[in-house]
Protein backbone atom coordinates (compact mmCIF):
# COMPACT_ATOMS: atom_id res chain seq x y z
CA UNK A 1 0.00 0.00 0.00
CA UNK A 2 2.77 2.41 0.87
CA UNK A 3 4.77 1.29 -1.61
CA UNK A 4 1.97 2.04 -4.40
CA UNK A 5 1.30 5.48 -3.17
CA UNK A 6 5.08 5.99 -3.17
CA UNK A 7 4.93 4.89 -6.92
CA UNK A 8 2.18 7.06 -7.78
CA UNK A 9 3.87 10.03 -6.20
CA UNK A 10 7.20 9.27 -8.32
CA UNK A 11 5.75 8.97 -11.32
CA UNK A 12 3.53 12.37 -11.47
CA UNK A 13 6.70 13.96 -9.65
CA UNK A 14 9.62 12.47 -10.29
CA UNK A 15 11.86 14.73 -9.62
CA UNK A 16 10.64 16.28 -6.46
CA UNK A 17 9.79 12.41 -5.04
CA UNK A 18 13.33 11.74 -5.67
CA UNK A 19 14.88 14.80 -4.16
CA UNK A 20 13.05 14.26 -1.08
CA UNK A 21 13.87 10.45 -0.96
CA UNK A 22 17.99 11.04 -1.58
CA UNK A 23 17.84 13.16 0.95
CA UNK A 24 15.81 11.23 3.75
CA UNK A 25 18.18 8.41 2.62
CA UNK A 26 21.26 10.22 2.75
CA UNK A 27 20.84 11.58 6.06
CA UNK A 28 19.87 8.44 7.41
CA UNK A 29 23.14 6.80 6.02
CA UNK A 30 25.38 9.67 7.39
CA UNK A 31 24.00 9.28 10.64
CA UNK A 32 24.45 5.73 10.49
CA UNK A 33 27.86 5.76 9.71
CA UNK A 34 28.84 8.69 12.29
CA UNK A 35 27.63 6.13 14.50
CA UNK A 36 29.57 3.40 13.05
CA UNK A 37 33.04 5.29 12.42
CA UNK A 38 32.02 6.63 16.52
CA UNK A 39 32.11 3.03 17.71
CA UNK A 40 35.03 1.43 15.44
CA UNK A 41 37.18 5.17 16.97
CA UNK A 42 35.74 4.23 20.73
CA UNK A 43 37.93 0.95 20.11
CA UNK A 44 34.61 -0.95 19.42
CA UNK A 45 34.29 -4.05 17.02
CA UNK A 46 32.98 -5.31 14.01
CA UNK A 47 30.77 -8.01 16.05
CA UNK A 48 29.48 -5.11 18.84
CA UNK A 49 28.01 -3.13 15.67
CA UNK A 50 26.75 -6.07 13.71
CA UNK A 51 24.55 -7.26 16.82
CA UNK A 52 26.59 -7.25 20.02
CA UNK A 53 26.01 -4.58 23.46
CA UNK A 54 25.77 -0.75 22.05
CA UNK A 55 28.84 1.46 23.55
CA UNK A 56 25.81 3.86 24.87
CA UNK A 57 22.61 4.25 26.44
CA UNK A 58 20.94 6.99 24.01
CA UNK A 59 20.62 10.34 24.39
CA UNK A 60 17.18 10.23 24.81
CA UNK A 61 15.87 12.01 21.39
CA UNK A 62 15.13 8.53 19.41
CA UNK A 63 19.07 9.57 17.78
CA UNK A 64 21.65 6.91 18.86
CA UNK A 65 24.55 8.06 20.17
CA UNK A 66 27.98 6.93 20.78
CA UNK A 67 30.93 7.42 23.28
CA UNK A 68 33.46 8.65 22.57
CA UNK A 69 36.88 6.68 23.86
CA UNK A 70 36.27 8.69 27.06
CA UNK A 71 33.46 7.27 27.88
CA UNK A 72 31.21 10.28 27.09
CA UNK A 73 28.40 10.21 24.91
CA UNK A 74 28.92 12.37 21.66
CA UNK A 75 26.07 13.01 19.72
CA UNK A 76 25.74 13.02 16.01
CA UNK A 77 27.54 15.53 13.78
CA UNK A 78 24.40 17.33 12.94
CA UNK A 79 26.01 19.97 10.66
CA UNK A 80 27.61 17.30 8.37
CA UNK A 81 23.99 15.41 8.31
CA UNK A 82 22.71 18.54 7.33
CA UNK A 83 25.23 18.85 4.72
CA UNK A 84 25.29 15.80 2.92
CA UNK A 85 21.47 15.97 3.04
CA UNK A 86 21.72 19.25 1.05
CA UNK A 87 24.09 17.78 -1.37
CA UNK A 88 21.40 15.03 -1.98
CA UNK A 89 18.44 15.94 -2.36
CA UNK A 90 19.07 19.49 -3.95
CA UNK A 91 22.52 17.92 -6.51
CA UNK A 92 22.74 14.87 -6.76
CA UNK A 93 18.73 13.53 -6.90
CA UNK A 94 18.34 16.39 -9.87
CA UNK A 95 21.41 15.37 -11.81
CA UNK A 96 21.14 11.59 -11.15
CA UNK A 97 17.46 12.33 -12.89
CA UNK A 98 18.85 13.63 -16.04
CA UNK A 99 21.65 11.83 -16.05
CA UNK A 100 20.38 8.25 -16.07
CA UNK A 101 17.74 9.62 -19.00
CA UNK A 102 20.65 10.73 -21.06
CA UNK A 103 22.41 7.36 -20.35
CA UNK A 104 19.87 5.39 -21.60
CA UNK A 105 19.14 7.09 -24.67
CA UNK A 106 23.03 7.46 -25.27
CA UNK A 107 23.46 3.55 -24.62
CA UNK A 108 19.95 2.50 -27.01
CA UNK A 109 22.18 4.36 -29.61
CA UNK A 110 25.26 3.15 -29.38
CA UNK A 111 23.97 -0.92 -28.95
CA UNK A 112 21.00 -3.37 -27.90
CA UNK A 113 19.37 -3.11 -24.52
CA UNK A 114 19.67 -6.14 -22.71
CA UNK A 115 23.21 -7.17 -24.24
CA UNK A 116 26.49 -7.32 -22.58
CA UNK A 117 28.14 -4.72 -24.87
CA UNK A 118 24.72 -2.32 -23.48
CA UNK A 119 25.77 -2.62 -19.59
CA UNK A 120 29.34 -1.98 -21.05
CA UNK A 121 28.57 0.94 -22.76
CA UNK A 122 26.65 2.40 -19.45
CA UNK A 123 29.52 1.26 -17.09
CA UNK A 124 32.19 2.62 -19.36
CA UNK A 125 30.13 5.82 -19.51
CA UNK A 126 29.45 6.01 -16.04
CA UNK A 127 33.10 6.12 -15.04
CA UNK A 128 34.26 8.53 -17.65
CA UNK A 129 31.56 10.96 -17.19
CA UNK A 130 29.46 10.75 -14.24
CA UNK A 131 32.21 9.85 -11.52
CA UNK A 132 34.76 12.89 -11.66
CA UNK A 133 31.65 15.21 -12.23
CA UNK A 134 29.87 13.61 -9.17
CA UNK A 135 32.98 13.34 -6.80
CA UNK A 136 33.52 17.14 -7.92
CA UNK A 137 30.21 18.26 -7.50
CA UNK A 138 30.36 16.16 -3.82
CA UNK A 139 33.85 17.67 -2.71
CA UNK A 140 32.65 21.24 -3.94
CA UNK A 141 29.28 21.02 -2.46
CA UNK A 142 30.37 19.41 0.88
CA UNK A 143 33.76 21.27 1.17
CA UNK A 144 37.03 20.23 0.96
Amino acid sequence: MVWNAYNSILHRFPVPTEMVTSGVLWFSGDILAQLLERRFDAGGDAAAISGGAPSSAGSGTGIATSTCSAGVATPPDWNRARIQTIYAALIWAPFGHYWYQWLDKTAHSITLPGTRKFVGVKLFLEMILLHPIGLTAFFVSVGL
